[in-house]
């Protein structure tokens, strides 16, 4: 007898996962936001994407979302905003449980949760106005599993923004060695004498293809290295 053929997920081909695809669906679906609010709120909180992908996806898992409403966390208070969740969820290290609507009934659901960095507490390192620091996303590990350095900023007036690098890029090499840690890359650039030519080997999804990487070789000349904490 032939064994009956598991149900693809919903969610194969998508880099992100299905915790911050319902995540995204259900700010928008759930609180008065627009669009770009929860693009706002998402970055802020280490998810970096656009509005439009707010819009797809929610087009397209919406429906299998509808009739899952947030509504307590580990028992607590009602949930009614979106404030009143992010306080509930604030200190949460592991997992918590999440009660939901769901088809008139309330559901608990244990959801595993994924800690980061705050990025306002990190430090990063400004090299000739490109702005490298650890990655702090909430769906990295997805397109990062290596944990690579990533480019954060680059600042409009140096040389880096028109070496071509971009925002988020992430840090495969420098010089053809690989740094995981933000302060063994300041060791390494610090002893390098002022003008030395630096080589970085970056990698970034493509804009060309859907789910394929670009790679790139970006030449930077060492005219300042500074430590930077966000304040």
């Amino acid at each position: 007898m032939p064994r009956p053929r598991k149900p693809a997920s919903p969610f194969r081909y998508f880099n992100s996962s299905p915790e911050v695809i319902r995540l995204v669906v259900m700010m928008y679906v759930r609180f008065p936001l627009s669009l770009r609010n929860v693009e706002d709120l998402l970055f802020e909180r280490g998810i970096d994407l656009c509005h439009e992908t707010v819009r797809m996806w929610w087009n397209r898992f919406g429906p299998m979302f509808a009739g899952d409403i947030i509504t307590a966390v580990n028992g607590g208070a009602e949930v009614g905003t979106l404030p009143e969740l992010l306080a509930d969820l604030r200190g949460l290290d592991k997992e918590a449980i999440i009660s939901v609507e769901r088809n008139g009934k309330s559901v608990n659901v244990r959801s595993p949760l994924n800690v980061v960095a705050d990025p306002l507490k990190a430090r990063s390192i400004n090299f000739s106005g490109l702005i490298i620091g650890r990655p702090w996303r909430l769906d990295d590990f997805d397109f990062n599993p290596d944990n690579h350095l990533i480019v954060e900023w680059y600042e409009m007036t140096e040389e880096a923004s028109l070496s071509g690098i971009e925002v988020s890029d992430y840090i495969l090499s420098v010089d053809g060695r690989r740094f995981s840690e933000i302060d063994q890359l300041y060791s390494y650039l610090d002893q390098l004498p002022e003008g030395t030519v630096v080589e970085f080997m970056v990698k970034r999804l493509s804009k060309a293809m859907e789910f394929y990487s670009e790679y790139h070789q970006i030449s930077l000349a060492r005219t300042k290295l500074d430590w930077v904490t966000a304040e």
